[in-house]
């Protein structure tokens, strides 16, 4: 699954958008993400809010990503790749 990075305002925040951006299933995502690094804090109709670690992520319908409290772009980089993985073609 391949993505796009891009730092946003603050230097800690990174957006993320997978090149096959699409409307999200979040139940699916919520299922997937069991047993993951990654733990579901706040799930609302638009919106699933995630943490790893320190770092807060922000999943929307369509498919962007907010990643938040990132040190470094590469760091940004492998939260894409691990959550992609994770979430494969959902």
């Amino acid at each position: 699954m391949s993505f796009i990075v891009k730092p946003c305002a603050g230097g800690t925040v990174f957006v993320i958008n997978f090149d096959k951006a699409r409307k999200i299933d979040f139940k699916g995502i919520v299922s997937k993400v069991k047993g993951s690094q990654f733990k579901v804090a706040i799930e609302t109709p638009e919106v699933l809010l995630l943490k790893s670690g320190d770092i807060d992520i922000t999943l929307f319908k369509s498919g962007k990503i907010m990643a938040k409290n990132v040190k470094s772009r590469e760091e940004a980089e492998k939260i894409a790749k691990d959550f992609g993985a994770v979430i494969g073609s959902n």
